[in-house]
């Protein structure tokens, strides 16, 4: 109590020092007790309605703590304890924003106060009929657990009166035995019943800022952006690094704005809020991805995963990208941002580079998969015109043997003679070979394997066992084992 007046008296002197400038008598005279209130509502948890403000003779506001009438100084020092220095900062910064608020700052604030006005009302209106339901809830549990015990102990007597099996001494041990066991389970009920109270009275009496975050968390997981934002600027720094494990994108650069799509949205996918303003993301069932505000975490490592999280950090942090975690978990986003076509930039050039290069081979393979198109295409207008030719009035010295076109130079691997399987649509025809698309590759195969050779776009599979070869056609089955070895 001592060292309590001494500092008291300490900050006493050095405000009224500090006084003496003039600028505290300034702010102590014009600043808004109403408006001082307001904010430590936000920044400190106050509650402005348990606090009235009145005029002094001066014309300056006081604040109504108890039976004392404290100027906004004293208010700071006196009833929410505040060092002075901590004060003096507060009182400078509200009145400076009193004396040269812009509309564009007033307009940026309307979400809070519209928030904190909004959660005043309904702690009014809502919080006795709230507490009221939870007893009454809280009752009706308790009762039906004190039934549930109460109706197996009467099943329990019932049945051993009633065996007959049982001598009369056994048929009384067995119903002393069953309402020993109910005794004991009604004394744990009623242990558990006294936690669950304790429990129920601290919710009830949660501090205002606690009440008010669940408040924001609750409109928050309705999907209301402005109260996820209101809850992420309450939450204090982070104390503890990041881990050096976890998989995570975050902004290259720092970010003036965290919260530019504080809600990713998307088919099959639903999120949790929590009281912190983490918002994780599910899909079916599973954690996903977890937004942490400053950085998201990949939570799955799949490839649709990967992709999602980065194009939640593109939303959120805008193109320069920095990747955390695992060395093969960046290296596999890297090339999953190539494969998206997503346009960002890796803090790190060697996810760069690597992002790079797997473009650079998709560029190759759709490239390749174009020629391939192209070739198709070319012999099914060459087919085309056979067929149109073959109709024309024969000549007359006899029906001339169509003479295939040689086919152009095409890109083709040899199939595995000894024991392979190939199934894939017929790229195209020449005199020697049929060619075949399989996954990324071309397969050639000899034309000696075919009865009937196939039309391009075909889908055709081929089997080898020991050099001979088995082919299906739409269904047809074509078996050279007998006739073709290699």
């Amino acid at each position: 109590m001592t060292s309590q007046l001494a500092r008291d008296q300490r900050e006493s002197k050095q405000g009224r020092s500090t006084e003496s400038q003039g600028e505290f008598q300034e702010i102590k005279a014009k600043l808004d007790a109403r408006r001082l209130l307001a904010e430590l509502s936000q920044s400190h948890g106050v509650i402005p309605d348990k606090y009235e403000v009145t005029k002094a003779k001066d014309g300056s506001d006081r604040i109504k703590a108890g039976t004392r009438n404290l100027n906004v100084s004293d208010f700071l020092t006196k009833e929410l304890n505040m060092p002075w220095k901590d004060a003096a900062k507060t009182l400078r910064d509200s009145y400076a924003r009193q004396r040269g608020r812009e509309p564009e700052q007033e307009a940026k604030r309307e979400p809070r106060r519209q928030l904190w006005g909004e959660f005043q009302e309904q702690r009014r209106t809502r919080a006795q009929q709230q507490r009221t339901a939870q007893w009454d809830e809280q009752r009706t549990r308790e009762r039906e657990r004190r039934d549930a015990i109460k109706k197996e102990f009467y099943a329990k007597r019932s049945k051993a009166q009633s065996d007959r099996s049982m001598k009369p001494a056994e048929r009384k041990a067995a119903v002393s035995v069953a309402r020993m066991e109910r005794l004991a389970k009604e004394a744990a009920l009623r242990e558990r019943v006294k936690i669950e109270r304790e429990q129920l009275k601290t919710e009830q009496r949660k501090p205002a800022r606690e009440q008010y975050r669940d408040f924001l968390t609750e409109k928050a997981q309705a999907g209301d952006e402005q109260a996820l934002a209101e809850l992420r600027r309450m939450r204090p720094e982070p104390t503890d690094k990041d881990k050096a494990t976890d998989a995570q994108v975050k902004p290259a650069e720092r970010q003036a704005d965290q919260d530019r799509a504080p809600l990713h949205r998307a088919p099959a996918i639903t999120y949790q809020v929590a009281r912190n303003g983490d918002v994780t993301y599910q899909r079916d069932g599973r954690d996903m991805l977890r937004d942490a505000g400053r950085s998201v975490h990949m939570l799955q490592q799949d490839a649709q995963t990967i992709e999602t999280g980065l194009r939640l950090a593109q939303q959120k942090f805008g193109s320069k990208l920095a990747l955390s975690g695992p060395q093969d978990f960046q290296e596999k986003a890297a090339r999953i941002a190539a494969e998206a076509g997503l346009k960002v930039e890796f803090s790190d050039q060697r996810l760069n580079k690597i992002m790079q290069e797997r473009r650079a081979q998709l560029d190759a393979e759709k490239a390749r998969e174009a020629e391939a198109r192209k070739l198709a295409q070319d012999f099914a207008k060459q087919r085309e015109q056979e067929k149109a030719k073959a109709k024309e009035p024969a000549a007359p010295a006899g029906p001339q043997k169509a003479q295939e076109q040689p086919a152009p130079a095409i890109e083709s691997k040899a199939p595995n003679t000894e024991q392979g399987r190939y199934t894939g649509e017929v790229e195209a025809v020449d005199a020697q070979h049929v060619y075949q698309r399989r996954g990324q590759d071309v397969i050639r195969h000899d034309r000696k394997h075919f009865n009937e050779a196939p039309q391009p776009g075909d889908q055709v599979q081929v089997t080898y066992r020991q050099g001979k070869a088995t082919v299906k056609n739409q269904g047809r089955e074509i078996d050279n084992d007998h006739s073709h070895g290699l």
